[in-house]
């Protein structure tokens, strides 16, 4: 089996390990894809250096490795779902995984900052979004709890073990101004 393969074959390079990592998200493994992450860069975590390293023993190459640092794209576009629907962020999703008690994460687009946390509590899971401007699909797993409040975004219903919200574009005065000048309609 392929996740067996992928979670237990420990040959990749920090670099090459995004795209192991990658493949376990999209096969759903995200749990085998976080215990990788954790048993791969514990030893990174655990140094005397704040920074990611080229190969996986500190005494086999640099310990400054900016390409090596695909936890935090995996971190942001899987296990919190932070990713672009269209280009330019014109759109996007947020559909972050149940795999923690307390998370969050940042993502800086060129739109702005789309931040989104979940803290569980008492039987309850607070989950805080911070969008940017554009339309945006948000799946909330149904795991996190049957009510579900939110400002800003519609409910359409529950899909797929997600409870999903719409945030629609909004326009400003300016750019309403440019759609009647040309007898269009807002989206």
């Amino acid at each position: 089996e392929i996740s067996l393969i992928l979670s237990s074959s420990l040959h990749a390079s920090p670099y090459m390990e995004r795209f192991v990592l990658q493949a376990l998200c999209k096969m759903g493994e995200y749990e085998l894809a976080l215990n990788r992450m954790k048993t791969r860069y514990q030893p990174m975590i655990d140094a005397k250096y704040s920074t990611v390293w080229e190969l996986f023993k500190l005494e086999e190459g640099p310990y400054n490795h900016g390409w090596s640092a695909s936890p935090l794209l995996i971190m942001s576009a899987e296990f919190m779902g932070m990713k672009p629907t269209k280009a330019g962020w014109a759109s996007y999703e947020i559909k972050p995984e149940n795999l923690f008690d307390s998370v969050s994460a940042t993502t800086d687009t060129c739109k702005g900052t789309i931040s989104v946390s979940y803290v569980k509590e008492e039987g309850k899971t607070t989950f805080t979004v911070q969008t940017i401007e554009g339309e945006g699909t948000i799946r909330i797993p149904t795991s996190f709890g049957e009510k579900v409040t939110c400002a800003g975004a519609t409910i359409v219903g529950v899909e797929n073990g997600y409870t999903v919200l719409e945030r629609k574009r909004e326009y400003n005065d300016r750019e309403r101004a440019v759609l009647a000048q040309y007898g269009r309609k807002e989206a």
